[in-house]
């Protein structure tokens, strides 16, 4: 018993320090797009969350495009798909580069240019660090635990 105390303590640490780390606050996408999911019947959305996310425009615009660039439903997407869509459809500018495994906190301050915004992508995950003009840090949109997970490659827009 007292080690599962444990364990959760130490998970809800991990959590609280890794969003306190992260340059602003994380704005959880899979709530803010529960009832456009469950409309759609989608699951695996990550990519989806991320693109409505970026660019400001709806889940529904965003689950379109990502099809018309081969995501099924309930499928993820993959990176090369999402690279050449976001450059084609959306950011014909946007600057695309390999990222050494390192996490959100880390990227926002080490690699991030001031005024960018990015869509980072994990091993199997891809999450939305957007800035904000008004505060002038990036925020995490995506899941929560977003923050810890390592990037492999980034697209600025």
């Amino acid at each position: 018993m007292r080690t599962i105390f444990l364990i959760i303590a130490l998970v809800i640490g991990v959590t609280a320090s890794a969003q306190v780390k992260l340059n602003g606050k994380i704005v959880n996408t899979y709530k803010v797009h529960t009832a456009d999911r469950e409309a759609a019947g989608e699951s695996n959305d990550c990519s989806v969350r991320a693109i409505a996310s970026a660019f400001d425009i709806s889940y529904q615009r965003a689950l379109e495009l990502t099809r018309k660039y081969g995501r099924g439903r309930g499928e993820g997407m993959n990176a090369k798909s999402l690279v050449g869509m976001v450059v084609s459809e959306l950011d014909n500018e946007a600057k695309h580069f390999a990222v050494n495994n390192i996490n959100s906190r880390r990227f926002s301050k080490k690699l991030a240019s001031e005024g960018s915004s990015y869509i980072v992508i994990s091993q199997r995950h891809v999450h939305t660090l957007k800035y904000n003009s008004e505060t002038g840090k990036l925020h995490l949109h995506g899941n929560p635990l977003d923050s810890v997970l390592n990037i492999i490659y980034a697209i600025q827009i």
